[in-house]
């Protein structure tokens, strides 16, 4: 019996025109782009776990002056590893020097290069770029970058949707300079004599006169031109970031909404606020700091959960921490693991029934979270922003049965927390808000049987994006998910995932405020642990 395999249709020898969804150079700091077909798939051209790779990132034109670079990465044969069974049946991926990733498969190649950036942005024309299987060989995936321009400054360039190119990008030829210097006529005086012979008489004994020539000289100027050049100093601006330091409120507007448990997404109300201590930064990475103070930095409207006709509350508990790359670039992706019971030493959170496991619904509400910020690649952002952001706030949450008089939505009672309501569950966590992706899951962590007491779901809710902050319309989408313990009915523990439209203004002077108790997250990159009782 045979076995068939379905690989993707294979070249090789000749080039690949491809069209660009995204290009962004940062000088310094970042390069990458994306492509995508518009339809069908991409030849997978060569083997470059076998023969290696290049990658060729350049200004096609340098005149005026040398354009903002070329560069070539190497892609080493031992640095790729094929996808799919057998490898190389859904592509190739590099992870290794010069390039932190490149990946190529039938519907996406893309490339993010970190470590060696010496571009010198504007560009002066088109970018063009070349994927080369093996390196220097005609065999390679062309790009050329000059569709929508979003920005082309000092500090970044960035371009999207590149058509494909006719032919493989070269640099375009350099014209013959031409002196365009404008003279200054200076006038330089220079005295000729002019000799004119006037006859004097001298007379002799024999009154024969005798007539003696004496010259007269009479001096006359005559005027020279010299060409001074005459040269015209050129100022250049000291670069900054495209936002300044202060304090800064972020209020959420209409069309938030918040989906948690196996229930449908429901409308999330306007009116919460964040603020933030934003820090100065420099270029080229315009990477902010930010604080969020304690008390008043987080506020949220109380809101009711109509599947169950529960009210809740969000109440800030700390200070927070975030980031903002005002000029984009950075790696802001959240993914977190909740584990309901951690019988290891890192929480030492057992949970009733753990090990061996099942748990028991009801037992507690705490939990164990890992958070990992980042995926190995720079955010590629949604809307018109480009400056990325990630903000931290420790909170706690109550749900409660309003028995108050009156109506709260699809809920009973007055939306406050009065007296004679019921409370149903309280816990505390810590809230995650993104620029970019976020997703929440329940995994069994500590390997003691158990991961979820409750109604979760286990696999979390979708993947949820926002959309980067625009500096000059000063909007953001932020969004967030998590997994929470809960002890209470009659659905326990529970995923959440929300996103909230929002606009930031500058409310006030940066104050230096200081969180000396932040939450455990890890901005560069990499996974921290959450102890939540």
């Amino acid at each position: 019996m045979a076995l068939a395999v379905m690989m993707p249709a294979t070249i090789s020898g000749a080039a690949e025109l491809i069209p660009g969804k995204i290009m962004v150079i940062k000088p310094g700091k970042i390069a990458k782009f994306v492509a995508k077909p518009v339809s069908g798939e991409f030849a997978i051209i060569g083997d470059p776990t076998a023969t290696g790779a290049s990658l060729r990132i350049f200004d096609t034109v340098t005149f005026p002056g040398p354009g903002a670079g070329d560069v070539t990465y190497n892609l080493p044969a031992g640095s790729w590893t094929g996808l799919g069974n057998p490898p190389g049946a859904k592509g190739y991926k590099y992870r290794g020097s010069g390039c932190k990733v490149v990946l190529i498969k039938p519907k996406v190649i893309k490339a993010v290069c970190k470590d060696s950036v010496p571009f010198t942005t504007p560009f002066n024309g088109p970018a063009g770029i070349t994927l080369a299987i093996p390196s220097g060989t005609t065999a390679a995936y062309c790009l050329r970058f000059d569709g929508d321009e979003k920005k082309n400054t000092d500090k970044v360039t960035k371009r999207k949707g590149a058509p494909a190119p006719p032919n493989c990008a070269e640099l375009a030829p350099t014209p013959t300079a031409t002196n365009t210097r404008t003279p200054t006529a200076t006038a330089t005086e220079t005295l000729t004599p002019t000799i004119t012979n006037t006859p004097s008489e001298t007379p002799t004994a024999t009154n024969t006169p005798t007539i003696t020539n004496t010259p007269t000289i009479t001096l006359t100027p005559t005027v020279t031109n010299t060409r001074t050049p005459t040269n015209t100093p050129t100022i250049t601006p000291t670069a900054t970031c495209p936002l300044a330091a202060g304090k800064y409120t972020i209020t959420q507007g209409s069309g938030g909404s918040l989906k948690v448990y196996t229930f449908a997404a429901f409308p999330f109300p306007s009116g919460g606020t964040i603020v933030q201590d934003v820090e100065t930064s420099s270029v080229p990475a315009c990477v902010h700091d930010t604080v969020i103070p304690f008390p008043g930095g987080f506020n949220a409207p109380n809101f009711c959960v109509p599947a169950l006709g529960y009210t809740v509350s969000v109440t800030q508990t700390g200070c927070g921490i975030g980031q903002i790359d005002s000029n984009g670039g950075s790696d802001y992706k959240i993914e977190e693991a909740a584990d309901t019971s951690d019988s290891s030493a890192t929480c030492s959170l057992p949970h009733t029934g753990c090990p061996p496991g099942p748990a028991v619904n009801g037992a507690d509400g705490s939990s164990r979270v890992d958070v990992t910020v980042g995926n190995g690649l720079a955010d590629v952002c949604a809307g018109t922003g480009l400056a990325n952001a990630i903000a931290t706030v420790p909170v706690h949450t109550t749900t409660w049965q309003d028995n108050s008089p009156g109506s709260f939505g699809a809920c009973g009672g007055d939306g406050v927390f009065n007296a004679g309501d019921s409370i149903i569950t309280e816990f505390d966590q810590i809230l995650d808000f993104t620029t970019d992706e976020a997703h929440a899951s329940w995994v069994d962590l500590d390997g003691d049987g158990c991961k979820l007491a409750g109604s979760g779901p286990t696999g979390g809710q979708a993947l949820i994006k926002g959309e980067c902050l625009n500096t000059t319309t000063m909007t953001i989408k932020t969004v967030a998910a998590g997994g929470f313990g809960s002890d209470g009915p009659p659905v326990y523990d529970g995923s959440f995932s929300v996103s909230l439209p929002n606009t930031m203004a500058l409310t006030g002077a940066f104050a230096g405020d200081v969180c000396a108790s932040p939450p455990p997250i890890n901005f560069a990159g990499g996974a921290a642990t959450r102890c939540i009782p």
